[in-house]
């Protein structure tokens, strides 16, 4: 049998373009002290519906951000620490008391890689066992999802129409100029309903410190805090953020749509007559606040 011998270089420009796509998608993953791109992908609502008992995660994901230095990678971080809550949603929206937190940081909660496994015996409260893995490209969570009497092999997604695009105006990726509670997801589910979840980002170099106060080399990212959304008309929203967090406060925050679809124009502007607009929340193209994609 004659062996072809095929020169290194011919391989590499066949491989090159591959590898190159490899690369530009490398999957989101979490494990601490890890380099995160995109936390946006992970954090947030994921939910699933089987026999009309709506379930699933709420992944609240905090970063360490720093500038990196070169200019084009941007903001570098680093995965700090992962809360999820296990819920099961029993009305028309999600409140207090349907869910169980867990941190990847304490015992009983274990993410590696793409791959989510929590097992508490349920005392006192409901036996939770998950099973799940991530596959970024069909942005799903699939696997055994067991909360008190709910035990079922699912797919979690994000909330999403159930045929078409999303008829609300109000559906996508807001920010607003702020140290905090300043960048909302708003989502569209299968009969209509809003959902929210908002992120807390203070990239480096937001804050300017006065002179001869070094700004802090690293800062604290949050992403995936859950909210509430109530829809007063077809241009008009409230969305109540971290309405349903563990910790303090909630914030009310909304408005009425400008007719471009372009800015929500706050309901709370004409309690900061010094600086006007400033509570107005502005549409981001793509769905992270860090990274306006162009339209």
């Amino acid at each position: 049998m004659k062996l072809s011998v095929v020169p290194c270089s011919l391989i590499l420009a066949v491989l090159a373009p591959a590898m190159a796509a490899q690369r530009r998608t490398l999957p989101e993953a979490w494990s601490r002290g890890a380099v995160i791109r995109h936390p946006e992908k992970l954090s947030g609502l994921w939910l699933a519906e089987v026999h009309h008992r709506i379930f699933g995660l709420q992944i609240v994901l905090t970063t360490r951000a720093r500038k990196s230095p070169k200019p084009s990678e941007g903001v570098i971080q680093n995965c700090e620490q992962a809360s999820i809550e296990v819920f099961e949603q029993l009305g028309s929206m999600r409140v207090i008391g349907e869910g169980n937190w867990f941190d990847t940081n304490l015992p009983g909660a274990l993410w590696t890689g793409n791959h989510l496994k929590i097992d508490d015996p349920g005392a006192p409260g409901p036996e939770i066992n998950v099973d799940l893995r991530f596959d970024p490209d069909a942005e799903t969570w699939v696997g055994r999802f067991h909360r008190d009497t709910l035990d079922e092999v699912a797919t979690l997604r994000r909330p999403r129409p159930a045929s078409g695009p999303a008829k609300s105006r109000f559906v996508g990726t807001w920010k607003h100029p702020g140290v905090a509670n300043n960048c909302m997801h708003i989502a569209e589910g299968p009969r209509g309903e809003l959902s929210a979840w908002s992120d807390d980002i203070l990239a480096p170099n937001t804050v300017k410190y006065a002179k001869g106060i070094p700004a802090p080399r690293d800062t604290i990212e949050t992403y995936g805090f859950s909210a509430q959304v109530e829809l007063h008309s077809a241009h008009n929203i409230m969305v109540r953020l971290k309405a349903l967090s563990p910790g303090c406060c909630t914030i009310d925050v909304g408005g009425v749509l400008s007719q471009d679809g372009e800015k929500i124009r706050s309901n709370t502007q004409t309690e900061n007559r010094r600086n006007p607009g400033s509570e107005d929340w502005s549409r981001v193209h793509g769905d992270s606040c860090l990274i306006d994609q162009p339209h």
